[in-house]
C-alpha cells in the first residue's frame, strides 16, 4: 500500500499503475495547486530530494512518501536572492582568472577559468529554472538592450571562443574575451536578474 503525506497531512493516494517513485511524486504534483511545487522528497524515511536516480525505483504498490511544497513565486525569490550573490562571486572570479592569464601560469588560470565555466552553467541553468517558476517567457526579460534569450546566445557563443582560446592556449585571447566579451554580458545578465527581481514582487 502506498501512503503519502503532503505537508504533514495524510493524502489519498489512488493511482494503482504508479510502479516508480516519480509516478507517484508525477501524480500528486498533478493534482497541486498551480502555485504550488514539490521542494522535497522522502520515501520510507529516506530524503531523496535532488535524487533523480533514486526516483526511478521501482517501489510494487509498496512504501511511504512525505512530499513538502512551496509557493512557487516564494521559491523563485528565494533562488533569485541566491543568483544575484552567486552572480558577484562569478564576475569577482572571471575578473582573477583573466589577470591571472595575462601575468600568472596558464595552468593556474586554466584552472580558475574550468571553475569560471562551471559557474556560468550554473549562472544560466538557474537564471532559467526562475523563469519557468515565475511563468514568463525568457523573450519577455528585458536584459540591457537584448533579452534574455539572445543574452544566453551571445555567452554560449562567447564560451565556445574561450573554450577554443583555451584549446590553442592563447592567454591573451582568453583574458581579452572575459574582460571585454564575457563580464560586458555580465552587466546585462545582472540587469536581466533586477528585473525578474521585479517580476517576482508584482
Amino acid at each position: 500500500m502506498i501512503q503519502v503525506k503532503l505537508d504533514g497531512n495524510d493524502v489519498g493516494f489512488d493511482h494503482p499503475g504508479a510502479n516508480t517513485i516519480a509516478d507517484v511524486v508525477g501524480s500528486v504534483s498533478q493534482a497541486l495547486d498551480t502555485d504550488l511545487r514539490i521542494i522535497k522528497v522522502s520515501f520510507n524515511g529516506e530524503d531523496i530530494t535532488g535524487q533523480p536516480e533514486r526516483h526511478l525505483q521501482v517501489i510494487n504498490g509498496e512504501g511511504s512518501f512525505e512530499l513538502e511544497t512551496a509557493r512557487a513565486l516564494d521559491l523563485a525569490n528565494e533562488t533569485l536572492e541566491s543568483i544575484v550573490d552567486f552572480h558577484g562571486a562569478v564576475v569577482k572570479e572571471l575578473n582573477r582568472t583573466s589577470e591571472e592569464f595575462r601575468t600568472g601560469s596558464f595552468e593556474k588560470a586554466n584552472d580558475f577559468l574550468l571553475r569560471c565555466v562551471d559557474g556560468m552553467h550554473v549562472l544560466l541553468r538557474t537564471t532559467h529554472s526562475v523563469t519557468t517558476l515565475l511563468q514568463v517567457n525568457v523573450t519577455d526579460v528585458s536584459a540591457g538592450q537584448q533579452n534574455l534569450e539572445v543574452l544566453t546566445g551571445k555567452i554560449s557563443s562567447i564560451l565556445d571562443e574561450v573554450v577554443q582560446a583555451q584549446e590553442n592556449r592563447d592567454a591573451i585571447l582568453i583574458a581579452d574575451l572575459i574582460e571585454y566579451e564575457l563580464l560586458v554580458q555580465l552587466e546585462d545578465w545582472a540587469a536581466g536578474l533586477t528585473n525578474l527581481q521585479t517580476m517576482g514582487q508584482s
